[in-house]
């Protein structure tokens, strides 16, 4: 079933969107015992929630000479 091969996927954090991919499609390869009959499309998505906020400027950035 998908959700534990995504459970599985995710178990070893932290994890590259590319290997997530890697293990799905290696499990629906071995799944579908062989290629698929049809097309297959898959999304993966990483949050950065979890990652220390940055400072973010707004407005335009400009040289301290610009104003001169």
């Amino acid at each position: 079933p998908l959700g534990d091969v995504l459970a599985e996927a995710a178990r070893d954090r932290p994890q590259t969107p590319q290997a997530v991919l890697r293990t799905v499609l290696t499990a629906l390869l071995d799944h579908s015992v062989g290629p698929p009959k049809d097309d297959v499309a898959l999304l993966i998505l990483r949050s950065e929630r979890c990652s220390p906020p940055t400072r973010q400027t707004r407005g335009v950035s400009r040289s301290a000479t610009a104003d001169r």
